[in-house]
């Protein structure tokens, strides 16, 4: 019924610990994914666990530093356990974006929680950006950033994006290093687009291209398009306060 993903350190492999030894072996299939970590952690169990994703809820103890997804701390486990085994709990939903990029000879999916990221870090990379099917600008920098509105408070705040409320179905787009001058420009802001809309990118001027989505990253080659939607995928978590996401921002900014 239950799973315990770590961050390995010495404080969460102590904690998990008591979780497998006061935890009963419940039959059935699993429910509960325990994350006990910061942010990176439940961001590597999510992905792990992708494939069942919409089957389990998962429950964050916050070990790490930020912990924007973690609402439990390690001194709760008393409330954890007795959670698990009636099997009640408040959940609080978030979807996932899906990219599909094709390229010369396949076609593959990425699912993000926080953002996908289309980078040249070595060089200026130039693309056709559409938003549904009109084209918005063409793009020269070091690439994009393509944030949900649980993934506002990372990279794309880092680059000045905005944060967003994560009740809220949109996208968010963000510039890594545009080049604006009298001979290129673009729009130089970030642009929050609702859930019905879909981001394009083609004609892009480099043959390899690195895709990074939440911690992970690929070098593509001979990309032809990418895609970008927010998905009907949610992540289900756990959570023991109403509204926790902007006492989080205030603690972790202000």
């Amino acid at each position: 019924m239950y799973k315990v993903f770590s961050k390995n350190d010495e404080i969460s492999e102590e904690i998990k610990q008591k979780f497998i030894e006061r935890l009963p072996k419940f039959e059935g299939e699993t429910k509960y994914i325990i994350s006990i970590g910061g942010d990176g952690t439940i961001l590597r169990a999510m992905h792990k666990y992708l494939s069942i994703i919409d089957q389990v809820i998962f429950v964050g103890i916050h070990t790490g530093h930020l912990g924007f997804f973690m609402d439990f701390n390690y001194d709760m486990i008393d409330e954890i356990i007795q959670m698990i085994k009636e099997n009640n709990c408040e959940m609080h939903q978030f979807n996932l974006a899906e990219a599909t990029i094709k390229t010369k000879t396949k076609t593959k999916t990425f699912m993000c929680l926080n953002e996908f990221q289309l980078v040249k870090s070595n060089g200026v990379i130039c693309f056709d950006l559409y938003v549904d099917d009109d084209k918005f600008e063409n793009f020269r920098g070091n690439g994009i950033c393509i944030s949900t509105p649980a993934g506002s408070t990372g990279m794309n705040k880092s680059l000045g994006g905005a944060i967003v409320d994560p009740q809220l179905q949109a996208l968010q787009i963000t510039e890594l290093a545009s080049i604006n001058s009298n001979a290129f420009r673009t729009i130089g802001s970030s642009l929050i687009l609702n859930k019905n809309r879909k981001i394009k990118l083609n004609n892009f001027s480099e043959n390899k291209i690195d895709i990074c989505w939440d911690h992970l990253i690929e070098e593509c080659e001979d990309v032809l398009e990418l895609e970008v939607k927010l998905s009907e995928v949610v992540i289900s978590m756990a959570y023991i306060h109403a509204n926790p996401f902007f006492k989080r921002v205030k603690k972790a900014f202000l």
